[in-house]
């Protein structure tokens, strides 16, 4: 019996040392250490096992996602939006596909919505399957603070101080098409109030 318990001991040290260690290499700042009761809910590995090798090994080896990437969030460790409208917002990585080597991750930006590749060399090798399609999406679910209001400035190209009346044009047609956006979204909520007042009676 004391030579499993000090077997397993050495296998949870062993693990340990191999995610810090793992982590600590240069290109791989993007990834976190997971906590275990995390991995051990059945909810979050649901078709996992059928797209990684080893599972099991792997399952064994990781071990709270969100509070470890909020941190890294927090100190720029995933980059800032390159646009100047968007003052340097921190981003978040991404995966353009959930199914694994079909692109590598990419960086978004919750203030402009739109998607970067990362600036090193060293993370655009990172499979964006690791983070998936939605990874962005649920760190906002979980910290809706986070949400940054969304910029509404807008560069407008001029020559001599005169608008480009192509650019001209085309912003026009996005106001116009951000409005009705915009129109349908009220819409939606006071649907949804009226719903849940509905319900209170």
């Amino acid at each position: 019996m004391d030579d499993l318990l000090s077997r397993r001991t050495s296998d949870s040290d062993y693990s340990k040392y191999w995610i810090d260690w793992f982590l600590g290499i240069k290109g791989n700042e993007f990834f976190c250490e997971i906590d275990e009761e995390y991995i051990q809910d059945k909810f979050n590995l649901t078709g996992i096992n059928t797209e990684v090798q080893h599972y099991n090994y792997a399952i064994d080896m990781l071990t709270d996602v969100f509070d470890h990437d909020l941190e890294k969030y927090k100190k720029y460790d995933f980059g800032c939006c390159p646009r100047v409208f968007c003052h340097s917002q921190a981003l978040l990585p991404i995966g353009l596909s959930d199914i694994p080597n079909s692109s590598s991750v990419k960086l978004y930006c919750m203030k402009c919505e739109d998607i970067y590749a990362p600036k090193s060399s060293r993370h655009a090798t990172i499979d964006g399957a690791y983070f998936g399609t939605t990874f962005p999406h649920i760190m906002l679910q979980v910290y809706p603070y986070l949400i940054p209001q969304r910029s509404q400035e807008r560069y407008i190209p001029r020559i001599f101080g005169f608008k480009i009346r192509e650019y001209s044009i085309i912003h026009q047609l996005q106001d116009i098409y951000k409005k009705k956006q915009d129109t349908k979204l009220d819409i939606i909520k006071e649907n949804e109030d009226i719903q849940k007042n509905k319900q209170t009676f």
